[in-house]
């Protein structure tokens, strides 16, 4: 917003917004981590 450059970070979902929404929770647990090493500087 405002024109400040953000990065997105993917967390697993599947058909987002749909009837078939899913998430596949090998790639949302990789997010989690990844999101926790970005915010924290450590993947548990």
């Amino acid at each position: 917003a405002r024109g400040i450059p953000t990065v997105t970070l993917g967390c697993g979902q599947v058909n987002p917004h749909t009837a078939a929404e899913r998430v596949c929770l090998p790639e949302f647990d990789r997010a989690v981590r990844v999101a926790l090493w970005l915010a924290v500087g450590q993947a548990g």
